[in-house]
């Protein structure tokens, strides 16, 4: 299980990065308060294609792990994992957005930290969960 959930969570990390990485670097030597404008459009594509990439990432992710270790259970896993993965990442945005409102989204590293660490625990049940479906349905 901790193989699917590594994998899983590294394919996800890889898929999200360039897009957080350029958001990020707009705000690079600006202060606090300050307000960036991005054009809608372009926000879309970015995380349109950041969340596309997440996901197939992170479905070869442990699609290779699996295949790597000589698991039985490699197609199966993956399949669970691709029902199990939008699902999740659906509850882990909700999950976000209540994090954040407990902090009243400002911004700060204290709030950062735990709508990151709400999203990782999540996505992390989401793999477990996949892999035990898998097992389960042997």
């Amino acid at each position: 299980m901790g193989r699917v959930v590594a994998a899983g969570l590294t394919g996800v990390l890889l898929g999200l990065l360039p897009g957080v990485l350029w958001i990020a670097s707009a705000f690079v030597g600006l202060p606090p308060d300050a307000s960036v404008a991005f054009p809608v459009d372009g926000l879309l594509v970015l995380y349109g294609g950041s969340v596309a990439a997440a996901y197939v990432l992170a479905l070869l992710a442990v699609f290779l792990t699996l295949r790597l270790t000589s698991d039985p259970l490699v197609r199966r896993t993956t399949a669970a994992v691709a029902v199990a993965l939008p699902l999740g990442a659906v509850v882990a945005t909700v999950a976000a957005l209540g994090a954040g409102l407990l902090f009243s989204f400002d911004a700060s590293a204290t709030m950062w930290s735990a709508v990151t660490i709400v999203v990782v625990l999540v996505l992390a049940g989401t793999f477990a969960g996949a892999r035990r479906w898998a097992h389960a349905d042997r």
